[in-house]
């Protein structure tokens, strides 16, 4: 038995089914349910510490607070969020489970999906990427940083993430999700286009509704702020929601980029289908969840 810590999965009963309905054991201490976990008896156990990025000293002090409450149950701490990573995780945990060959075909085919959409991108000038923001968890002025999960996505569709010009790779913030900045800020700047995954609490978005309100609403919140009615993001409607799911790992990233980049870059990405990859990444699972929902909003013109 290997326990899973991570976030309550009970709002997404269409995507993760039975699953949603399983006791949810925490995300990170001190919000684990450690006393749960060892009533489980688990051969291991899967941490969420690589979405802290374990070696730093936060990451570290959680790992041995781990140790501590779960004495000699190994910790698993693989990295499937950044999709330059998912597919070498992905055969790790087929080894894990004696089941290699289901993860050499879908390691196989993430690293096609990956390398397919990428090409693309690096033909792209630079110049000719958008300056753009992404609010992930969060709406105001907190942004995802390089390195992050978001912002490889951001990358492989052909974008350029304005948060780069002032967090470096040497900055203990690259690799964050959520960076605060002034407002000022972001008015100098004057992104092209802004994107957020920010879902309200009591919202739903993408396999488990066809109704826009929620991500209605958080595109609303952006495209209402006065003090950013003067940005070509707002002035031209380049704000968009794009599924948490589709950018925040798990293997989806280059799906989540495979929408923005039909966005961003139309003619460079023509022979891309995003509802087409959803399907063969649905292939995998045994579900019979329809790749349909709210994936990105305000939906493309063209059917993807």
């Amino acid at each position: 038995m290997l326990p899973v810590v991570g976030p309550d999965y009970s709002n997404y009963p269409v995507f993760w089914g039975e699953m949603s309905q399983w006791h949810s054991v925490g995300n990170t201490p001190p919000d684990v349910d450690f006393e749960h976990v060892l009533s489980l008896s688990p051969d291991a156990v899967q941490t969420n510490l690589e979405f802290l990025n374990y070696a730093n000293d936060a990451g570290r002090k959680m790992k041995e607070e781990f140790h501590r409450n779960l004495p000699g149950i190994p910790l698993i701490c693989l990295n499937a969020r950044e999709p330059e990573h998912t597919s070498a995780t992905v055969l790790i945990y087929g080894y894990i489970f004696d089941e290699e060959e289901k993860a050499r075909d879908f390691a196989a085919w993430h690293q096609e999906t990956y390398n397919r959409i990428k090409r693309i991108s690096d033909q792209i000038p630079e110049e000719d990427k958008p300056e753009v923001l992404f609010n992930s968890h969060e709406l105001g002025t907190k942004y995802t940083a390089g390195g992050s999960r978001y912002d490889q996505s951001l990358k492989l569709a052909g974008a350029r993430n304005l948060i780069d010009k002032i967090v470096k790779e040497d900055s203990p913030f690259y690799g964050k999700t959520s960076v605060d900045v002034e407002p000022e800020w972001v008015m100098e700047q004057n992104p092209e286009y802004i994107f957020t995954s920010y879902l309200n609490p009591n919202s739903n978005a993408g396999f488990e509704t066809e109704d826009v309100s929620g991500a209605a609403e958080s595109v609303q919140a952006i495209s209402n702020q006065t003090e950013f009615s003067e940005l070509d993001a707002i002035k031209n409607g380049n704000v968009y929601y794009i599924d948490n799911f589709l950018v925040g790992g798990g293997g989806l990233n280059p799906i989540g980029a495979a929408y923005l980049g039909k966005l961003l870059h139309p003619e460079e990405f023509e022979e891309i289908k995003p509802d087409e990859l959803l399907r063969e990444y649905l292939a995998f699972y045994s579900t019979e969840t329809e790749p349909k929902g709210v994936f990105l909003y305000p939906f493309l013109e063209e059917q993807v």
